[in-house]
């Protein structure tokens, strides 16, 4: 291995320390590893990726508190590792997650020069992805290390529910007499203004 993968490995380090530095409040979780076990066998068989065999693996899940504090909780799963991959393997991946009813987590996300952490969820099972180009001559190509485990955190309010609470705020109104219809998504933003109904208040 050249220095260039070094330099990159160093790089992917140093960032996750800087990920793990970003939280607050920490707490361990234990972890039913039967659910991830089968988590990451799925991931495996759907994408086709030589990934290594899973092997137990701690890692930081980011949350926002009660205090809106950003709090961190020490996670133990399970991790497995693919190198050489191409964008079109990463993009099978992250294919496979939106199948499974995964969905990008706000409080999980950090990039870095040559690398970049994502974390996804569906429930209570978190997924994180890290990625490391891997610096050397011809197309680039990545390792990703997958780490999926349980969380106990409650996860980011969706933009339906955050809109309904606005609604609620500004109109005083009850939660069941507010009603969203036609909600959707610009370049990452939720817009439904026009077409958002507001029952009458009984």
């Amino acid at each position: 291995m050249g220095k260039a993968w070094w330099i990159a490995v160093g790089a992917a380090v140093i960032l996750f320390l800087l990920w793990l530095g970003l939280s607050g409040k920490q707490s361990t979780v234990p972890t039913d590893q039967s659910e991830i076990a089968s988590f990451l066998a799925e991931l495996k068989a759907a994408t086709q990726i030589g990934f290594s065999d899973a092997a137990p693996a701690d890692f930081v899940w980011k949350y926002q508190g009660e205090d809106e504090e950003i709090n961190g909780e020490t996670i133990s799963g399970q991790a497995v590792v693919a190198q050489g991959l191409s964008n079109e393997q990463q993009e099978a991946i992250n294919g496979f997650l939106a199948n499974q009813g995964f969905a990008t987590d706000v409080y999980n996300i950090a990039a870095g020069t040559v690398g970049s952490l994502n974390g996804y969820r569906s429930g209570n099972l978190v997924c994180l992805l890290q990625e490391v180009a891997e610096m050397g001559t011809g197309d680039v190509t990545y390792t990703v290390t997958v780490m999926a485990g349980i969380t106990i955190s409650e996860a980011a309010k969706s933009d339906e529910e955050l809109i309904a609470e606005a609604f609620m705020a500004k109109y005083d109104v009850p939660a069941d007499q507010v009603e969203l219809k036609g909600i959707q998504k610009v370049k990452g933003y939720a817009s439904g203004t026009e077409t958002v109904k507001l029952a009458a208040a009984a």
